[in-house]
């Protein structure tokens, strides 16, 4: 999951839908089961799975080769 400056949530997915609750758009992302089941760079915190920040940037390059990064550096601290 990852949350943006503009208030959205990102969520990889098994499919591509888009959500509102209680004011907040969470945007469900397709991505092929591979990379959806790969573990490396997820962190089980009270049993949901959370991606770290660099898996984060990889997994949105991943979905948009286009993505514009504002702060990309960021991901160094």
């Amino acid at each position: 999951m990852q949350k943006v400056e503009n208030g959205n949530i990102f969520v990889a997915s098994y499919v591509t839908r888009e959500i509102e609750v209680g004011g907040q758009k969470i945007n469900f992302v397709r991505m092929k089961d591979y990379v959806l089941s790969n573990t490396i760079g997820i962190e089980q915190r009270d049993n949901v799975a959370v991606a770290t920040k660099e898996r984060t940037f990889l997994d949105r390059i991943y979905i948009s080769k286009d993505y514009h990064f504002d702060h990309s550096l960021i991901i160094n601290n």
